[in-house]
């Protein structure tokens, strides 16, 4: 005797003739309503789709570069206020340092002063410099008597 789930034994004739002798059930009301609704709402999509005019190329440029990676985009976004506000925070202090300390500036304009007025003095100082003095060639010295 066969199985009715026995499929290796049974050859694809058998198993059409098994299914055509079985009753066609009908669907259930409600299943019906519900598959036609949702073609009708698929049908007027579409048509929709097919009257929208073609989108931009900044609309399709945003899809593919931002909105595609928006978690990417958010992250970096992130980390460069996270930049901008530690930078804001460390750059005030030597501000308040400066502007507190008057006599300071005053030392330190005066040094300044001073550094330049040497730099031109240095700068105007023309004289050649001495030339390097080398030993003498070989040839000077067969003259010479060492002696010794």
């Amino acid at each position: 005797m066969k199985k009715s789930n026995d499929f290796d034994s049974m050859n694809p004739d058998d198993f059409e003739k098994q299914l055509s002798r079985r009753p066609v059930r009908p669907l259930p009301v409600e299943w019906r309503a519900e598959i036609l609704d949702s073609a009708r709402s698929a049908a007027a999509e579409g048509q929709t789709a097919k009257s929208r005019p073609r989108d931009s190329f900044l609309l399709n440029l945003w899809r593919e570069l931002f909105w595609s990676c928006r978690r990417v985009w958010t992250g970096l976004a992130v980390i460069w206020l996270a930049v901008v506000i530690v930078n804001k925070s460390i750059d005030d202090s030597p501000r308040v340092t400066i502007a507190n300390a008057p006599e300071q500036s005053r030392d330190w304009k005066m040094a300044l002063q001073a550094q330049r007025q040497r730099l031109r003095e240095l700068l105007e100082w023309n004289e050649p410099p001495a030339p390097p003095t080398t030993p003498p060639r070989r040839s000077d010295r067969r003259g010479e008597v060492f002696t010794g």
